[in-house]
């Protein structure tokens, strides 16, 4: 359950029964977000281009630190790693500056 706490869940759902599908995902521990059911294919895959890449990329730097023995580099990297994402996140976050 620690992986629901401080996340998000989508929820589509017809009119009538929205706010029951809102309501089970703060029951888990999520934030419901709303997503209209003619955008959740570019939803998952914005899910999916962020979740299988950073398993791929964190899969190659492990994978060569290894290879120059570094032992347990999951470990290794990390701090490094987990603050980089926080902040790319943050950053994300941010409104764009205006122009």
């Amino acid at each position: 359950m620690r992986q629901l706490q401080a996340a998000f869940a989508a929820v589509t759902a017809p009119a009538p029964v929205l706010p029951i599908a809102q309501a089970l995902a703060v029951e888990m521990g999520c934030e419901p977000v709303v997503i209209a059911e003619k955008d959740r294919p570019a939803y998952a895959d914005a899910i999916a281009t962020a979740t299988e890449f950073s398993r791929s990329i964190i899969g190659q730097s492990t994978a060569r630190l290894r290879e120059i023995g570094i032992e347990n580099p999951g470990g290794y990297l990390s701090a490094l790693v987990q603050s980089t994402v926080e902040r790319a996140l943050r950053d994300a976050s941010d409104p764009p500056p205006l122009t």
